[in-house]
């Protein structure tokens, strides 16, 4: 019988392991250090099991067909935002305008955001990027980072879309090219953004699809002949009303927990090969927060981002499910880690 193990990062590894727990299945191991979940002793044997939530630890494992996880083989750069804009406008997908690094950008296109291409690189996380608003400016940040060791070749240029929060969309879920029935779809929608990349809120929509985004995107998942879990973002573009697809997670992402706690688990169901009932109709609608995105709101109340926060869980409160993960206790411990991790790194 294989075993359980996952390889990602600690807070989502706690969402997998709950998940796991409530079908009798036990997640063993995770490769990255942290308190939440056990590190693992021992690389996997083959017949084990695997779980990822983040593209470097799966991008050791793809081709290795003596383990079982989804997705088994990729049709697009796994880790490549340049690459993969470039293949899914092959495709007839409108990606959110992008360009070479050098290249001559259209006129009144500033400013324009520096994006590196890739989140990872040899295990070690890439800079987010910055935002430029001349070409003189955008000149000497890619100097900054040449300096610092990065290579030109790493970034590229995207256009900058204002209001990068209530604009922000996503569906996720799991996509099976070949069986179509087993494909489980939600449409988020991202309404406030804590920080520090460290956290935020997504609302469910039960019944709006603003553009189609769920036939967009499985439209483009049967292009790419992709099954496994999976989370593509997009973008709305607030003067044209047009939504761009932004990025494509191949993977388990933070707020699966949401499938866990509020649809009968059911996206783990699909990756294990599980029956799975069919849909309820009538759901009640979620509000997920970010539990370590409310400890720094907590924390810092005078901020704007937590101001947002406390009145979407007020307005809120009576009409949706609150899930809160990972809960407050850990978030704190996962702050103080943080904290403690970015003072050692100085």
């Amino acid at each position: 019988m294989p075993k359980n193990l996952v390889f990602s990062n600690y807070v989502s590894a706690r969402s997998l392991r709950e998940g796991l727990a409530s079908l009798n299945e036990k997640l063993l191991a995770v490769d990255s250090p942290g308190f939440m979940v056990p590190p693992a002793e021992s690389a996997p044997a083959p017949g084990d099991r695997l779980f990822f939530t983040d593209e470097w630890a799966l991008g050791q494992y793809l081709q290795r067909n003596e383990f079982e996880f989804y997705p088994r083989a990729l049709a697009v750069e796994l880790d490549d935002k340049l690459r993969f804009s470039q293949r899914i406008e092959a495709l007839g997908a409108s990606p959110v305008p992008f360009w070479p690094v050098d290249a001559e950008l259209p006129a009144g296109e500033f400013p324009v955001l520096l994006k590196c291409r890739n989140s990872w690189v040899a295990g070690s996380p890439m800079p987010r990027g910055a935002i430029c608003s001349s070409p003189e400016q955008l000149v000497s940040r890619l100097r900054d980072f040449e300096n610092k060791g990065f290579e030109r070749s790493r970034f590229f240029l995207q256009r900058l879309l204002p209001d990068g929060v209530g604009n922000s969309w996503s569906v996720a879920g799991f996509h099976s090219h070949t069986e179509p029935d087993k494909n489980e779809l939600l449409v988020t929608h991202k309404r406030v953004a804590t920080g520090s990349g460290l956290g935020y809120v997504l609302a469910t929509i039960e019944e709006s699809d603003p553009a189609g985004l769920v036939d967009r995107t499985t439209q483009l998942l049967r292009d790419l002949s992709y099954t496994g879990p999976f989370e593509l973002e997009y973008l709305e573009d607030a003067a044209s009303k047009q939504f761009y697809e932004l990025e494509f997670n191949p993977r388990f992402w933070l707020q699966h927990s949401i499938f866990i706690h509020s649809r009968d688990n059911r996206l783990l169901k699909r990756y294990l090969g599980l029956p799975v009932p069919e849909a309820q109709a009538g759901w009640q609608p979620v509000l997920w927060v970010s539990g370590v995105g409310l400890a720094l709101s907590l924390l810092l109340p005078w901020r704007q981002s937590s101001r947002k926060l406390f009145r979407l869980l007020r307005d809120h409160r009576a009409d949706r499910q609150l899930l809160l993960d990972p809960p407050l206790p850990v978030s704190l411990r996962v702050l103080a880690s943080e904290a403690v991790r970015r003072l050692q790194n100085r």
